[in-house]
């Protein structure tokens, strides 16, 4: 059977946000524009069987972080923010949540890195979007607390129930009713791309959600 996230696996290049991000790497990536307003974090690649040796193609990057899930303005379930945010007519609610270190040192070592690692993306945006990282939390004070927001809402082609992002340990999709049904307090793997978008004359740094898979 075909994992319900192969299609979306198979068209970008997979980053660990923990891995050292060089100079190498940090200058092939490029915000690629795919709609009006939004830009995708991309990385340039070099096709060996390219015809042309300096034809470099634009993929988009899935990244990783392993975490778990904060329970502070957690919107994940087929609700999504509703009930604070009403759309008006027929839209669909969004869905959200942060991400947030295990509470071991190993963990918050890994996502020191990845701190690191979106402060130097954001660098890389059609402008730099450093001052517009609205979807990340970290309190200077304390090295570990760090958060990052994940969110996801159905395009025309997807179903809110059928197509939630959220998979339990033995890879089963699953779509909570109710905040309840959320596995808080449990080591999570999330994949997410990264966008540049623009509202209201401003940019800033956006994760959408590709999945949370319980492991």
């Amino acid at each position: 059977m075909t994992h319900p996230l192969f299609n979306v696996l198979e068209e970008k290049v997979y980053f660990d946000l923990t891995d050292h991000f060089d100079n190498h790497r940090l200058k092939n990536i490029v915000f690629s524009p795919v709609k009006s307003g939004h830009s995708l974090c991309c990385i340039h690649l070099q096709l060996e069987q390219s015809p042309s040796t300096s034809e470099k193609i634009p993929s988009g990057i899935l990244f990783e972080v392993m975490g778990q899930i904060a329970i502070q303005d957690c919107y994940l379930t087929t609700h999504g923010d509703s009930e604070h945010y009403p759309e008006p007519g027929d839209g669909s609610p969004a869905v959200s949540c942060w991400i947030e270190p295990l509470p071991d040192i190993l963990s918050c070592a890994d996502w020191r890195k990845a701190m690191r690692a979106i402060t130097k993306i954001a660098e890389m945006g059609p402008e730099s979007l450093l001052h517009l990282l609205r979807h990340v939390r970290m309190d200077p004070p304390s090295i570990d607390f760090m958060q990052l927001q994940v969110g996801w809402r159905p395009r025309a082609s997807e179903d809110m129930i059928a197509d939630f992002p959220l998979f339990n340990r033995k890879g089963k999709q699953t779509a909570p009713t109710s905040i309840s049904e959320v596995p808080f307090g449990k080591p999570v793997q999330v994949l997410f791309t990264l966008y540049s978008v623009e509202q209201c004359g401003e940019k800033y740094l956006y994760a959408h959600l590709i999945s949370i898979a319980e492991v």
